[in-house]
């Protein structure tokens, strides 16, 4: 590693501590993964940037926002944060199995409330991807990948389209197949699916892929040549929105990458996609051609710039509305 290992401030050094409040499914999980660390029985292994191979970074962080060892590092060459050491592919499967729904959501058991919770999240990225691409969406041949127990894929079954899911949780998948959802436990380099899909749904997925550039690859080559693919994921670039402010509050072991809508494009270029739409939120849309602009943009000083702000606005009193003004008039000013 080359670059700065100076962290953003003292809150992100390796103590253990969560700053947010866990409850008693948390702490156990917490408890029973740092065993599993200590014991060596999950392998971390150090990775490359999947964007410009390069391993020339700052260090932002030492752990995620429940206290977990995990380091989180920003590229110096084109601006992709992401983990690393993190676990390797095997670790990460069996993190899924065992911890990460129960570590994120709280919950001992899958339950109904988080199913119609993601139900209405299909609403909102059905109302999104038809208003982008002028057209209804129905009769559609729809794979979500990473679909939890499927509560978007039953929004866009109802409106008439044939869905498929696939996720690491079992306990998930199986949730959503007693609700009649044609689910399955795999990745995309596992399962066969039963059709090339006419609109892939990654939903606060793509931050947890070890190797996104790959994956996106792979996948490419399993789609129409008119298919489209959705990305919606935190965008660092919306810490106000989300966290406010508070970028150690987005740190999660679980995701291995965290995008603005350029990084991410980044990646979607070099897997030969090109975008049709996209907003910092992220929410956006890809369609499975190269790019005439094949360049990588480098984003490491807007972004180093802009969390360095939030740290310092992080602790002032109404930061973020004051922020939110100031960022408001600028946009105007720019008009």
């Amino acid at each position: 590693m080359r670059g700065n290992i100076k962290l953003l401030s003292k809150r992100y050094k390796n103590d253990g501590k969560s700053i947010i409040k866990l409850n008693q499914v948390q702490k156990r999980m917490k408890s029973n993964l740092e065993k599993d660390i200590k014991l060596n029985r999950l392998t971390f292994e150090e990775t490359p940037c999947c964007v410009c191979k390069n391993k020339i970074y700052d260090l932002l962080s030492c752990k995620d926002r429940y206290g977990l060892f995990q380091p989180i590092v920003l590229c110096k060459v084109c601006g992709l944060i992401f983990s690393t050491p993190r676990m390797n592919k095997t670790s990460y499967e069996r993190f899924y199995k065992n911890y990460q729904k129960k570590l994120y959501l709280g919950k001992a058991q899958p339950l109904n409330e988080y199913f119609q919770n993601q139900y209405r999240r299909g609403a909102v990225i059905y109302d999104y991807i038809e208003k982008s691409v002028k057209r209804p969406i129905r009769n559609l041949n729809i794979l979500e990948v990473g679909s939890s127990s499927g509560g978007i894929l039953e929004y866009f079954k109802r409106k008439g389209n044939c869905v498929y899911g696939i996720d690491l949780s079992p306990d998930y998948v199986n949730f959503g197949r007693k609700k009649g959802l044609d689910l399955v436990v795999g990745t995309i380099e596992t399962v066969d699916f039963p059709f090339k899909p006419d609109l892939v749904i990654y939903s606060h997925t793509i931050e947890h892929i070890l190797n996104p550039v790959d994956q996106m690859k792979i996948l490419k080559d399993k789609m129409e040549s008119d298919s489209l693919l959705f990305h919606e994921t935190p965008g660092i670039f919306n810490l106000e929105n989300l966290y406010n402010c508070d970028f150690l509050k987005m740190l999660q072991s679980a995701h291995t990458h965290y995008f603005t809508l350029n990084t991410l494009d980044n990646v979607m270029r070099r897997a030969g996609y090109s975008r049709v739409r996209g907003d910092e939120y992220i929410r956006s849309i890809y369609k499975p051609e190269g790019s005439k602009n094949n360049k990588i943009y480098n984003l490491y000083e807007e972004e180093m710039k802009y969390l360095k702000r939030m740290e310092f606005f992080r602790i002032i009193p109404f930061s973020c509305l004051i922020w939110k003004i100031i960022d408001s008039i600028t946009e105007k000013i720019k008009i």
